[in-house]
């Protein structure tokens, strides 16, 4: 059980860090034009 939500917390925060990611690209991008 504590296996499953660790998984279920570790995508949870990788999913997160992408769309981080994505986000700051985006304001990158936006602030070079």
């Amino acid at each position: 059980m504590a296996e499953k939500s660790f998984l279920q917390s570790n995508w949870r925060n990788i999913y997160l860090s992408e769309e981080n990611f994505i986000l700051t690209t985006v304001i990158n991008i936006q602030q070079d034009n």
